[in-house]
């Protein structure tokens, strides 16, 4: 029967079982392995033998080809990336011209990034493509204003110790113009400046010889201002104007003295020789002093389909900031 060997004092990978003929044998041979060492015992562990090192092969340097020349890394190039067209959301009294002044491009790249589109059929809201200019390329020079007579500012307190401010737009050249805009700049009894605004005139296209009223409104302050100094913003010379405005004239009105002021009630008719229906009208009533200076207005907006030679009745209130106005003006303005 085989006798079972004591495991305990074993070396790992040693027998655990031999013939009893061959025990005797067998325990001398241990012991003489024991002897040689040549794997160590503990009670109850093993000593391991450190792992060989490993060493990487390196080739031979061929001494007759002489060595590659070093080269720089290559950078890579990032490429610039196109500009990205935006969309813009038609607003009220946009026009064409007025959406290309004011993101820097000419109304020709604005048409042609939205093939089709005619000033008539602006509509509130309507998308339109606009083609940003590239960053490589030269920004888009800003137009020169063309040359507008101002008048000086003139300031009015209000009860609720707000300041109204009004000046005078003359446009003196032969061509009319769209996109009037100036800055009011406050300045209070120091000579310092309080506030500034910058207001479009109430009408989009101010013809040539023609003159609008601009008004300023400046919350109240905690010196009220004195004085204002009125400055020319922009203004764009009108391309084709006939394609966006529509011929509309005052048939009739009737005035009524308030106090402080005058309601007008008047009828207005689109053309008949209007090309399209209008959708935007507006009604300007300025009061005059004596000396021809606007002292106070009111803007009325239509947004309503007007066909061509339909009739339309209108009624609003101005009132003046200072004293009995001498007379009166009223100004009409339809677009598709």
């Amino acid at each position: 029967m085989p006798t079972r060997l004591p495991s305990g004092n074993a070396c790992p990978g040693a027998l655990r079982w031999a013939h009893p003929r061959e025990a005797r044998s067998l325990t001398l041979l241990l012991g003489l392995l024991a002897s040689f060492a040549l794997c160590a015992c503990g009670q109850g562990g093993v000593l391991n033998a450190p792992s060989p090192a490993i060493t990487s092969w390196v080739p031979p340097t061929e001494t007759a080809t002489p060595p590659f020349p070093a080269v720089a890394p290559e950078v890579p190039v990032t490429p610039t990336p196109s500009p990205t067209p935006v969309t813009y959301g038609v607003a009220s009294g946009d026009t064409l011209i007025s959406i290309a002044v004011h993101f820097g491009i000419s109304l020709q790249a604005l048409e042609a990034a939205n093939p089709g589109i005619q000033e008539r059929f602006l509509r509130i809201g309507q998308q339109l493509l606009i083609p940003l200019p590239t960053t490589s390329a030269a920004a888009a020079p800003t137009p020169t204003p063309m040359p507008l007579d101002l008048s000086v500012g003139r300031c009015y307190p209000a009860p609720t110790g707000a300041t109204w401010c009004l000046a005078d737009v003359h446009n003196p050249g032969t061509g009319p113009l769209e996109d009037v805009t100036v800055q009011f700049t406050l300045y209070n009894d120091a000579n310092r400046a309080v506030g500034e605004e910058v207001e479009s005139v109430p009408l989009g296209l101010l013809p040539a010889g023609g003159s609008l009223p601009v008004a300023a409104f400046f919350s109240p302050l905690e010196k009220p201002g004195l004085r204002a100094q009125v400055s020319l913003v922009e203004d764009v010379a009108s391309e084709n104007p006939q394609q966006r405005y529509l011929p509309i004239e005052l048939v009739g009105s009737q005035s009524s003295p308030l106090q402080g002021g005058l309601e007008l009630s008047g009828q207005a008719r689109l053309s008949p020789a209007a090309s399209a229906s209008a959708a935007h009208i507006t009604v300007l009533l300025v009061l005059y002093d004596s000396a021809g200076n606007s002292i106070g207005l009111r803007v009325l907006q239509l947004d309503e389909t007007w066909a061509p030679g339909q009739i339309h009745s209108f009624t609003l209130r101005a009132y003046s900031l200072a004293g009995p106005f001498s007379h009166y003006a009223v100004f009409l303005e339809a677009r598709p």
